[in-house]
């Protein structure tokens, strides 16, 4: 599979453009290019054949030199995607077609002093779309490339381990139905020491929370026993349906708090872990920020 791979990107990036080139070579490409418009003897002639041969041409002078450069490269150093690599390159080219365009046709002349024609076939406004695109795209696959290794650098794909991991053991609890909750049922060493989800009538997560280890505190007490700090005095307890509790045997409470901050990231920061800043305050901030 890899050597057959190998042989397609030799095929299309180096001899197919030499096909194209050599079937050029054959034809009178100049007499082919100049058969549609008007004519000396008055006629007018729409493009046919020898039009689609001129963009085949224009094709081949645009990608001709990106492909082999690019090619050599990949195939000294295989690491990394080839279209990014041939992208960047085609980029350059382009850059390096349009500079010379301008230094031989307006900048110095060249074609009227030695009766050259340098690239030609090709117009400024051409090239110019050639650099902007291209460079839109290599940007695009450099953001990719950089967000790729991020992801999968070694310390978050860990992070994204145990997030899932925990995600998992919590979601896989019953749920709580929270006119349930008592002191009575839910303030024993079961219901402490663990991280519990509130859920709305969607069954959407609103908020994720931690119960500590003391003899003050406890699912009951986070959510309804704890006087002007518990949960059921906030605005949006209303919003709250029920809950999902699990009890982590052998974290303290440092580990605790951090697999807490794990989950609101693993549930895309629940909207009420984030207390809403109003508008007012936006604009404060905005000010004094800056």
């Amino acid at each position: 599979m890899k050597r057959n791979k190998k042989f397609l990107y030799w095929f299309f990036t180096l001899i197919f453009w030499f096909a194209i080139i050599l079937v050029f070579a054959l034809f009178d490409t100049s007499n082919l290019w100049n058969s549609w418009g008007a004519q000396e003897d008055g006629t007018f002639n729409y493009p046919g054949v020898g039009y689609l041969s001129l963009l085949l041409f224009k094709i081949v002078l645009y990608f001709f030199v990106p492909s082999i450069v690019t090619t050599l490269i990949w195939v000294f150093d295989e690491r990394g995607d080839f279209l990014k690599r041939f992208l960047k390159t085609l980029n350059k080219w382009f850059l390096v077609v349009f500079v010379v365009k301008l230094l031989s046709d307006s900048f110095f002349e060249l074609d009227r002093i030695f009766g050259l024609s340098l690239f030609r076939s090709i117009n400024d406004i051409q090239t110019l779309t050639g650099i902007i695109i291209t460079w839109f795209f290599t940007s695009v696959a450099s953001n990719d490339e950089i967000e790729s290794v991020t992801a999968n650098s070694p310390y978050f794909l860990l992070r994204k381990e145990i997030t899932e991991r925990v995600l998992e053991l919590v979601e896989s609890t019953n749920f709580i139905d929270i006119a349930t909750i008592t002191s009575k049922d839910h303030n024993k060493d079961e219901f402490k020491n663990g991280l519990y989800f509130l859920y709305n009538e969607s069954n959407e997560v609103v908020y994720v929370g931690k119960v500590g280890n003391g003899p003050t505190t406890s699912l009951y007490h986070r959510l309804i026993g704890h006087g002007s700090g518990a949960h059921k005095n906030a605005y949006w307890w209303k919003e709250v349906y029920k809950c999902k509790f699990y009890r982590f045997v052998g974290l303290d409470d440092k580990e605790i708090l951090q697999i807490e901050r794990l989950s609101i990231f693993g549930k895309s920061q629940p909207k009420y872990n984030d207390e809403p800043i109003r508008d007012e305050d936006m604009c404060k901030l905005k000010n004094k920020v800056n």
